[in-house]
């Protein structure tokens, strides 16, 4: 009976032991994405813009500026990956034949990673504001100038 009681305990002991290593790893596993992650696993194409005030468009004011994108540029699609570099791609059809199918630049995160900074060589840097960033949607805002009025333009980007 004690050999008995003891290889007991030793089985429960062993079954404990190993059901709490299984916990621990189901811990590590649940742990929540960084920002870079949710970034830099996906490719990205444009779902949304808008912008704040209203802008004229056919003769009207628009607040939602999707409906009158260029379709060369829906087809776009952008890429995040490791460490920091930023590709832009074309898609299948261009805006102007001039343009390059693929441009390679450099991204980063500014403020406690509340900003997306962006460059390619040759070209202006952009920031944007980060709205949110989930495992399925990228939301940036930005102020830009036209003839002397700010507007907010706010890109809503979704996985590929």
């Amino acid at each position: 009976m004690n050999k008995f009681s003891f290889t007991l305990c030793a089985i429960l002991a062993t079954t404990l032991s190993l059901s709490s290593c299984d916990t621990n790893k189901d811990k590590e596993e649940a742990k929540p994405a960084t920002k870079t992650e949710m970034l830099t696993d996906k490719t990205w194409m444009l779902s949304a813009l808008t912008t704040n005030p209203a802008r004229t468009m056919n003769g009207k004011q628009v607040t939602d500026l999707f409906p009158y994108v260029e379709d060369c540029t829906l087809d776009d699609v952008l890429s995040f990956s490791k460490p920091n570099v930023y590709h832009f791609e074309e898609g299948a059809t261009k805006c102007s034949t001039n343009d390059p199918q693929s441009l390679t630049g450099s991204w980063a995160f500014q403020e406690d990673e509340t900003v997306l900074a962006t460059t390619f060589p040759g070209y202006t840097g952009n920031t944007y504001n980060i709205v949110s960033l989930d495992n399925s949607t990228l939301k940036l805002k930005a102020i830009t100038t036209i003839n002397g009025t700010k507007y907010t333009q706010t890109f809503t980007y979704t996985k590929k």
